[in-house]
């Protein structure tokens, strides 16, 4: 699993719409209700961490159409979206859907047609686009963290917070790498 631009990507049984309503597709139950109110990493921070809150409330609140959302996308799906290859909540989707498989509520063994060794090379590049995606959080909160002296007492919470969501990341990656003894065994 991984995100791509929608305008780089051509429709397949393995792309997965994750955006707003366009006027050539209706909403992804998964869509970022936070609008950007501009494109600095700080904004982007900011609406990643309200889209995380959102997500873990719909799945926490059991919201139907959120979880089966999120239990019909497959190791190989493309998440496509406007503003990827930039951190944006398809990484977090990606996230919420390896503690998914992690916690047993959704089969990281149901795949589209395809072969072992795709699927093993989609979870090589999922796992390594989280990866990315923790080292980009990292440099945004030692930005943040060294920003004003003032808020050290902050500081300290903003990176402990890093440091869990690093781990959050990590262990998703780890995930999505193993989907690739999933494939074997269902090849």
């Amino acid at each position: 699993m991984y995100v791509a631009h929608m305008q780089e990507t051509r429709p397949s049984s393995r792309t997965v719409y994750i955006g707003r309503a366009t006027q050539n597709r209706p909403a992804s139950p998964l869509a970022n209700p936070f609008p950007w109110r501009g494109d600095s990493p700080k904004e982007r921070a900011v609406v990643l961490r309200q889209y995380r809150r959102w997500l873990w409330t719909q799945i926490q609140e059991g919201q139907a159409h959120v979880i089966e959302a999120l239990r019909s996308l497959k190791a190989d799906s493309v998440l496509v979206c406007s503003c990827a290859p930039k951190l944006c909540h398809g990484h977090v989707i990606m996230n919420a859907w390896a503690w998914g498989v992690r916690q047993g509520w959704i089969d990281p063994c149901v795949y589209a047609n395809h072969d072992a060794s795709t699927l093993g090379r989609v979870a090589e590049a999922g796992a390594a686009q989280l990866a990315q995606a923790a080292h980009a959080e990292w440099q945004e909160t030692q930005r943040a963290a060294s920003a004003t002296p003032a808020q050290a007492p902050t500081r300290k919470a903003r990176r402990a917070q890093a440091a869990k969501r690093q781990r959050d990341l990590a262990a998703s990656a780890q995930t999505l790498a193993a989907l690739g003894a999933c494939a074997v065994r269902a090849a």
